[in-house]
């Protein structure tokens, strides 16, 4: 039992529904991805412009920008994607150019009675490389070559900062003092992380991929498609300069799958070869990792017979789901498949497990403040409304009601990148067209051949979902091509 109570000078009824309502998304942001099946990804794209074809979004909502940013790319509009995307650019906490921890990395381990899904989602070290990765695509595909070549600088900067990024915040986030300033608050959060069991805490972790460590946070992807514009740039100093080899050393030693570094070994080979025409192929496949909230009734350290909500809300890493486990490209009897080379559940989880500890502390923290208001409010009612026990029970149940909304982990993350991201290339024959299967041999798509090397770019979310594919000439000199599909969205 709990023999101490504090006075708070706020009480917790007094904090207003406008309040907990937060830095909510748009719902239509948030159902992306279930919009794709029905819709497709162009209609589902339309949703994020208004009628007169002007984009419609919350520049403020980081979180917005994200995803509807990758919604236009989906879709084939690289133009309104990187209109959208480099807004997202601008209120990313994290930079391309710098390796210090943003202040507002470590906001979440204050500790509130309120909770993170309140503050301004600030974005993740792993969402600064897809975001640069996507800006440099769009280019790519817009046939802006030398837009791109910029692009494409930032994202390796970005790549070669982000390994030093991820450590630097995992050590603050290791260092950060997430106990209560109260003793006997320290005291109850010591006594509750004692009592509860290690693995309903662990629940959050459990589905995390094996082995992972700060390297694996640069994007093998990002780096080979770098390698692919550079080899095939129409500037002999793309060609010429250390990118290139920079690029494949890069996934060679860091990347954590064996076919990605296989790949990597693979293109080192055919650029020695490139007065043949190559095709590359960039297959995104699936839906991405995301984050669901699970929560956990506080142990008897906080029990209180004046309390009527007592828990935490933590967040658990759920794996992305595959369509296809790869795609096949073929001119007659000359083929070839795409194999895994960026698989985002582990760019995506290593900032969750460096944060993972930390906040559960927090949140235990956090717990204890609002439970100790809870059980003073609840007293303070009972000596107001003795002569109208159900006033007061109606008010207690109105506090429990705003304890359990401020009990909330954030489960904000880009919800629309891809499960997997595979890259594939062949030697192409002039003049006979390129057919796309899937692993089980469904027909994708047939791209007409182009001479000189060619990109195609895929992209599906789900078998039998829509199929988006792309044929780009290299070097990129005009906006791609988008090939037709057997998809159609239901009526």
């Amino acid at each position: 039992m709990i023999r101490k109570v504090h006075s708070y000078t706020t009480p917790l009824l007094a904090i207003t529904l406008a309040t907990l309502t937060g830095c909510i998304s748009n719902p239509v942001v948030i159902d992306n991805n279930a919009s794709v099946k029905v819709a497709g990804y162009t209609g589902t794209a339309q949703n994020h412009l208004e009628e007169n074809g002007e984009i419609k979004v919350n520049r403020d909502n980081l979180h917005d920008l994200l995803v509807v940013g990758k919604a236009f790319h989906d879709a084939g509009m690289w133009a309104e994607s990187n209109d959208v995307l480099n807004s997202a650019s601008e209120k990313l906490m994290w930079k391309e150019d710098s390796i210090d921890t943003p202040e507002e990395a470590l906001r979440f381990v204050g500790t509130t009675v309120t909770n993170d899904t309140l503050a301004d989602y600030t974005g993740r070290i792993y969402e600064g490389m897809m975001l640069d990765y996507y800006i440099a695509m769009n280019s790519l595909m817009l046939g802006e070559e030398n837009l791109a070549r910029v692009n494409f600088n930032r994202l390796e900067q970005r790549q070669g900062n982000a390994e030093i990024q991820l450590q630097a915040y995992t050590r603050s986030i290791q260092n950060a003092n997430t106990d209560p300033e109260d003793s006997y608050d320290r005291e109850l959060v010591n006594n509750t992380l004692e009592q509860a069991s290690d693995s309903e805490f662990d629940r959050g972790l459990q589905n995390l991929p094996a082995n992972l460590n700060a390297a694996q946070i640069r994007s093998p992807s990002g780096d080979l498609v770098n390698a692919i514009f550079r080899q095939t740039s129409s500037s002999d100093q793309d060609r010429k300069s250390d990118k290139t080899k920079n690029a494949i050393s890069s996934v060679q030693s860091r990347a954590a799958d064996d076919s990605s570094r296989r790949f990597a070994g693979d293109l080192e080979l055919a650029f020695k070869n490139l007065k043949e025409e190559f095709v590359f192929v960039v297959y995104e496949d699936g839906v991405g990792p995301s984050i669901n909230e699970f929560r956990i009734d506080l142990p008897l350290a906080l029990v209180s017979d004046d309390l009527l909500y007592a828990g935490v809300a933590l967040p658990e890493f759920v794996p992305g789901s595959s369509s296809n486990n790869s795609i096949t490209i073929s001119q007659g009897e000359n083929q070839s498949s795409t194999v895994l080379v960026t698989d985002l559940n582990r760019l995506t989880s290593l900032e969750f497990q460096s944060s993972y500890d930390a906040k559960v502390k927090k949140e235990v923290a956090s717990a204890v403040i609002k439970t100790v208001a809870q059980i003073a409010a609840n007293r303070a009612i009972d000596e107001e409304t003795s002569d109208n026990p159900l006033a007061g029970l109606l008010m207690k149940v109105a506090v429990a009601g705003t304890a359990a909304a401020l009990t909330q982990a954030d489960t904000r993350h880009w919800n629309n990148l891809p499960n997997h991201i595979q890259l594939g290339m062949m030697k192409k024959k002039a003049d006979v067209p390129l057919t796309l299967k899937s692993a089980t041999g469904q027909h994708l798509a047939k791209a007409p051949y182009t001479p000189g090397h060619q990109l195609i770019y895929v992209r599906q979310q789900s078998v039998g979902g829509d199929v988006k594919v792309f044929s780009q000439r290299l070097p990129a000199r005009e906006t791609a091509m988008e090939i037709a599909t057997n998809w159609a969205p239901a009526e």
